[in-house]
Parts: structure tokens; C-alpha cells; sequence
């Protein structure tokens, strides 16, 4: 073999191996990080940890389902299912209803008592948290087609999950079914209450 090859045959082999390298080290060291898309606070007077999916969309959907993971220092955890309903100003909640692919579910959103209105600014909203629904954030974690109506008649309003709503649910989800929970990234000392993600 002629020597004027031999420079050309040693790059290659270098950057053969710089390449094999890069897809170890990146296949070692890029773990997904486990809160990527997830906010989380902790209460040191109560210890407990809330972790909830971020939001980024503006403005904000007329009609908001989420899930909240709740862990106790204990070790204990539960998911919340918290629903938001924007220009909405019922204390008693009307009918709720959702089309998971194609199939019905009924949500009583007066189970866990009244809900919390906010009426300040020019759009009320009103809130729900409903314990013991792991069935049905599964069900929605692993559907594709999702729509959501509240009311009835001309204050009925509805909404469409987008792909990032699923998302939301799976991230959750996928953090739930972890056996090991990371830390909070921050702590409150007062009253902790999940206000909804910014």
C-alpha cells in the first residue's frame, strides 16, 4: 500500500473511533431525566411532594384535565385527576362527559364536594381534584382520540385533547410506575396547593 494513503487510513480510524465513543458516552450518560416536563414542589409542614405536568400553551383551553402525583414522605403515593374549566363560574358542577377513542366516560365532578372558583379577572375558572381515578388516567394515557364536554344546552363547552395533553398524562404516568421518586427541585413553607402550571 503507497504511504501517501497511510494519513488518510489513520483519520479514518480516528474517526471511527471518536464516533463509537460519542454513542457510548451519549448512551451511558443521557438517561432521560425523569422530571423533564414535570413541575414539583414540597411541603415541608405536611411532607408532602406534588408533581404536575408544565403548560406552555397561551391562552389556556376552555377545558383543562391533568394528572398530579402526590407523594408522602411515608413513601405513599396517589394520583389526583384535576380538572379546570375556564369561563365557568359553577360551584356545583354540571355533567361531564368524555370520549376516550371512541367510548364514554362519565365523570361526577361533585364527588370530592364543591368546586373552588376563581373569579378574579375577566374569566372565572373553576377547579376539581378527584382522588382514586388510576384507571382512567391510564385509560387516557394510552388513548389517541380524546374529547371533553362539560354543560349542556348554550353553556356547554368543549375541547379537544391535542398531542401534548396525552403527553402530559403518559409523563405522569411514566413517573408514578417509578419505585424510586426523585426529590422535589423546591420546597414551600406554607399551605401547599398545586396551583395549576404556569
Amino acid at each position: 500500500m503507497p504511504r501517501r494513503f497511510l494519513p488518510q487510513i489513520a483519520a479514518g480510524a480516528l474517526c471511527v473511533l471518536f464516533a463509537s465513543g460519542n454513542l457510548i458516552g451519549e448512551t451511558i450518560g443521557s438517561a432521560a431525566d425523569p422530571l423533564e416536563g414535570i413541575d414539583t414542589a414540597y411541603q415541608k409542614k405536611t411532607g408532602v411532594t406534588h408533581y404536575h405536568p408544565w403548560f406552555d400553551r397561551w391562552p389556556p383551553a376552555n377545558i383543562d384535565i391533568y394528572p398530579i402525583l402526590v407523594r408522602h414522605d411515608s413513601g405513599a403515593k396517589h394520583l389526583l385527576l384535576r380538572v379546570v374549566l375556564r369561563d365557568v363560574g359553577d360551584r356545583k358542577m354540571r355533567a361531564f362527559e368524555m370520549t376516550i377513542d371512541g367510548g364514554l366516560a362519565n365523570l361526577d365532578l361533585n364527588e370530592s364536594g364543591k368546586a373552588k372558583v376563581d373569579s378574579r379577572g375577566r374569566h372565572p375558572t373553576a377547579e376539581v381534584e378527584l382522588p382514586g381515578h388510576e384507571d382512567l388516567v391510564r385509560r387516557i394515557a394510552a388513548a389517541a382520540d380524546i374529547e371533553a364536554a362539560y354543560g349542556e344546552g348554550k353553556r356547554k363547552i368543549a375541547y379537544r385533547f391535542v398531542p401534548e395533553d396525552l403527553e402530559r398524562f403518559r409523563r405522569v404516568l411514566a413517573l408514578y410506575d417509578r419505585d424510586d421518586l426523585p426529590p422535589a427541585r423546591h420546597s414551600l413553607e406554607g399551605k401547599l396547593k398545586p396551583d395549576r402550571p404556569a
